[in-house]
């Protein structure tokens, strides 16, 4: 696998997520493509490029992007002369967590059905035992439920 010096895909970006960058990233973007449909961008710092964990993070990505809890990586770049470098993620239609606890909130604080927490918790354990014995490193699928 390896890594591309620019994007295969030409993005134009459509407004930031959150007021700046985490603690892994410098920004995180809704991008469309030539066609109109939106991704994510996620612009990596420029101490990540230095230390390697840009790197890493696309060639984990490349690996396990096939799993269905895992959001799919459709481009990425790494321009070490210019110290930049993008991950462009599928975009999720769901909702976030964010808006889930919001929603409760205005409702009272009305709990979350536990079946929902358990499978939430099911997902989030299947994704990560994916990353750990992914098939493309010869693994088998990992299926907790």
């Amino acid at each position: 696998m390896s890594i591309q010096k620019r994007p295969a895909n030409r993005w134009k970006e459509q407004r930031g997520l959150g007021d700046r960058g985490g603690g892994m990233n410098s920004g995180i973007f809704i991008v469309t493509n030539q066609r109109g449909k939106a991704y994510i961008e996620k612009r990596m710092r420029e101490e990540d490029i230095n230390n390697g964990h840009a790197e890493r993070e696309i060639l984990a990505l490349q690996q396990v992007s096939s799993h269905p809890y895992i959001t799919t990586m459709v481009d990425h770049f790494i321009d070490y002369r210019r110290f930049e470098a993008s991950i462009y993620l599928a975009r999720c239609t769901g909702s976030s967590m964010e808006e889930l606890i919001q929603r409760h909130a205005r409702n009272n604080y009305q709990k979350i059905a536990e079946r929902y927490i358990w499978q939430w918790f099911i997902q989030i354990t299947e994704a990560l035992c994916y990353w750990q014995v992914s098939p493309a490193q010869g693994g088998l699928p990992c299926k907790v439920s």
